[in-house]
């Protein structure tokens, strides 16, 4: 049988935004974002302007933040969204939704998000779009011009005036409804095959076997039953059927007890947005994941620069290994209580997927060997701290034994 599917797809890049020692204040990192943007795109919309309020992106992240995290992340962001392209791939019937340009001023972090609605396309079309989003094919802006996503995103980060290399990124599709219906236990049940291809791009789907399709398939979460988010490696796919008869009753029982409750079902319940993976706070756990990717990674990359620049005397040496050493202790604290209130399954389900428990251990690894080379550093300076006084203390001797002579 085949399927069709109403579609909502994210691209997230996250990268460093600024050098790790840019410590200006964080009014004057946003606000250099801000005037590059809004430079290069004039229809730039800030998440602090006051039309935000009525753009139906932004009014979606504020309900959704709202309910999941008490009014705000556990670090702080500014969003921008960038409003001049309106981005299409001509071969698909899919178009930009919006293009979200977070800043994460705390860990000189940035992410930007491609999400694209894609509606009645069928299991290869999606397919290839997760072919196409990390390769060359060209989406079309609405001024003529053709780029690939990763030239769209050279495009926006080069107008920022600083370098963005090496950037992560992570894909995100979330279903909103499958024809013929189905539940979200019944896809992963019976089309796990198909699902695994719709998730990895794999057009040989079919000739996949099964219990590899379910291995694949085996990391997911789910708070309700027609929510399922399932995450490999960095690819992940959110089956949010929210237009299921499941999903209708269970909005139904909200509107009860939030009118007897609350005087009215609170507007989250309500939410059904055209960016990708919002819903059910998908989005926000993966740019809490992204952001410790990013600066754990930072600090990795950041060793071999490091290991050049030991140049000098001994003192400069225990300098720079005290400055990498302290870079290093902070780096630390910051991915390990990053919101640690905030983690929970989904998060933790993502961050397994996306392998930072490795990362956090080769940080723990190489402080220990910055540990102990700080100090060899200090002895080799005590010794040669002794071997100064020993030689000074012989031509001390010396010149009082030679001034005795001559009395």
């Amino acid at each position: 049988m085949e399927y069709r599917f109403d579609t909502r797809i994210s691209y997230l890049y996250s990268f460093s935004l600024f050098e790790p020692g840019y410590l200006a204040p964080e009014e004057e990192k946003v606000r250099q974002v801000r005037q590059a943007l809004t430079r290069a795109f004039p229809q730039c919309l800030s998440d602090d302007d006051p039309a935000a309020g009525e753009n139906p992106v932004f009014r979606d992240l504020n309900i959704v933040q709202g309910f999941l995290h008490g009014g705000g992340l556990p670090f702080p962001s500014r969003r921008f969204l960038i409003r001049d392209l309106g981005l299409t791939f001509p071969k698909v019937p899919m178009e930009e939704t919006a293009v979200l340009f977070s800043f994460f001023p705390e860990f000189n972090a940035g992410q930007l998000i491609f999400s694209f609605k894609a509606e009645n396309v069928d299991t290869d079309q999606l397919i290839y779009l997760r072919q196409i989003f990390g390769g060359v094919a060209p989406f079309r802006a609405k001024d003529g011009r053709e780029q690939s996503l990763g030239q769209w995103f050279r495009t926006i980060t080069g107008t920022l005036g600083v370098p963005v290399d090496d950037p992560d990124t992570a894909y995100l599709v979330e279903i909103k409804d499958v024809h013929p219906g189905l539940t979200a236990d019944q896809l992963l049940e019976t089309e796990a095959q198909r699902l695994y291809g719709i998730m990895t791009g794999d057009e040989g789907w079919q000739f996949v076997p099964q219990a590899m399709a379910d291995e694949r398939l085996s990391n997911y979460w789910g708070s309700r039953d027609f929510v399922r988010i399932v995450v490999f490696g960095n690819n992940g796919l959110f089956l949010n059927l929210n237009r299921s008869a499941m999903a209708r009753d269970y909005l139904a029982r909200q509107d009860q007890f939030g009118g007897w409750a609350y005087g009215g079902a609170n507007d989250y319940f309500r939410v059904d947005s055209d960016l990708g993976g919002l819903c059910h706070g998908i989005l926000h756990a993966q740019e809490m994941v992204m952001v410790i990717k990013t600066i754990a990674g930072r600090i990795l990359n950041r060793q071999e620069s490091y290991r050049k620049s030991r140049t000098g005397s001994i003192s400069k040496a225990i300098q720079k290994v005290r400055f990498f050493r302290r870079e290093l202790i902070t780096t630390l604290d910051r991915v390990e209580n990053l919101g640690i209130m905030e983690i929970g399954e989904l998060e933790q389900l993502m961050l397994n997927s996306q392998k930072i428990t490795p990362l956090i251990d080769s940080i723990k690894y190489l402080l220990e060997l910055v540990e102990g080379e700080l100090d060899l550093l200090y002895q080799q300076s005590t010794n040669r701290l002794v071997n100064i006084l020993t030689v000074a203390g012989l031509l001390i001797s010396g010149l009082s034994f030679i001034f005795g002579f001559f009395q």
